[in-house]
């Protein structure tokens, strides 16, 4: 499904897709679950200095997948 992140406060990373899809940030291997709405959240994301970059891969209930890339620099 369509996703889309934003970071707040340099340490949660959130954003939207396919409601029920895992959503995982390929850089740490962690997985979350959108909710009904279709919103996800990684807390306590590390940023060094300089610039960091995210990769998050969203495959809902019928096994599509959407990779989507998010730069951030601190």
């Amino acid at each position: 499904g369509v996703i889309a992140m934003k970071v707040f406060g340099q340490e949660q990373l959130v954003g939207t897709a396919t409601p029920g899809a895992t959503v995982t940030l390929v850089q740490t291997s962690a997985t979350t679950i959108a909710d009904l709405d279709g919103k996800f959240q990684f807390a306590n994301v590390l940023l060094a200095p300089g610039a960091n970059a995210f990769t998050a891969r969203a495959e809902d209930l019928t096994g599509n997948a959407t990779t989507l890339g998010l730069a951030v620099t601190q």
